[in-house]
């Protein structure tokens, strides 16, 4: 079996929209993203990753899992030996299916490490491909403003005497003997 029916697995579920493989030494072995993502992010991206577990790893209590959520996105960072799932899901996404499912992949990956060896192989000729562009969208037409009068603000009070010293306090009965 390789990794892209593996993948479809993982892909199939409601509010994954995409997932990438990558080793420790942050080659992309395996990338299925959506289209918008440009080549140009994943470089970044895989340092981010990478740093990150090592930050985490050396400072605090290692973990292999970690969920990071966006705006409207989250990335679920999946570890095992020396490779990294990175998933791209919606809110929508039940992380509980997500796990079962990337648990049974990451333990297929695991138990073959034929299946990495052979991706590592074949990874310079997935990074050269290219993605397909994104056809340009058209320029947005101009539209007049209409300059609209802006309500004046109200003119400042001028400050008095008795506006500029603080009430005294009311003198406090002494207790007579």
């Amino acid at each position: 079996m390789n990794f892209a029916q593996l993948s479809s697995n993982i892909t199939d579920l409601p509010g994954v929209e995409g997932l990438c493989l990558l080793d420790q030494q942050g080659t992309l072995l395996f990338r299925r993203m959506p289209a918008f993502i440009p080549d140009a992010c994943y470089e970044e991206a895989v340092r981010r990753i990478i740093g990150l577990y090592e930050t985490i790893d050396e400072n605090f209590l290692p973990a292999d899992d970690y969920a990071l959520r966006f705006t409207d996105k989250w990335l679920v960072l999946r570890r095992t030996g020396t490779l990294i799932l990175v998933i791209m899901t919606t809110e929508a996404a039940n992380l509980s299916s997500l796990r079962m499912v990337t648990n049974l992949t990451l333990r297929h990956l695991q138990s073959t490490p034929a299946l990495a060896e052979e991706m590592r192989r074949t990874a310079p000729a997935l990074s050269a491909t290219p993605a397909p562009t994104p056809t340009p969208a058209a320029a947005p037409t101009p539209t007049a403003k209409v300059a609209t009068a802006s309500p004046a603000a109200p003119p400042a009070m001028p400050a008095t005497a008795a506006m500029a010293t603080a009430p005294s306090a009311p003198a406090r009965p002494t207790p007579s003997s």
